[in-house]
C-alpha cells in the first residue's frame, strides 16, 4: 500500500471524509479532506499514477 493511501485512510479512521478531489494540469491528485465534528481540513497532494487510482477507488466506495 502507498503512503498517501495510508495516510488518507488515517484520516478517515479520525472522522475525516473527502470533500472533494482533482487533478490539476501536472497530472497530481489534490484531494480536500474535512472533519465535520471538529471543522478540521486538510489537503493532500499526490503525484504517483498507481497510487492516484488506488486513492479515487478507496474514496469513491467509501
Amino acid at each position: 500500500m502507498c503512503d498517501c493511501l495510508n495516510r488518507i485512510k488515517s484520516f478517515y479512521d479520525n472522522g475525516f471524509k473527502c470533500i472533494r478531489y482533482e487533478q490539476n494540469q501536472n497530472g497530481e491528485l489534490v484531494i480536500y479532506l474535512k472533519n465535520f465534528e471538529s471543522e478540521d481540513i486538510e489537503t493532500l497532494y499526490c503525484t504517483n499514477k498507481q497510487e492516484i487510482d488506488q486513492i479515487t477507488n478507496f474514496i469513491d466506495i467509501n
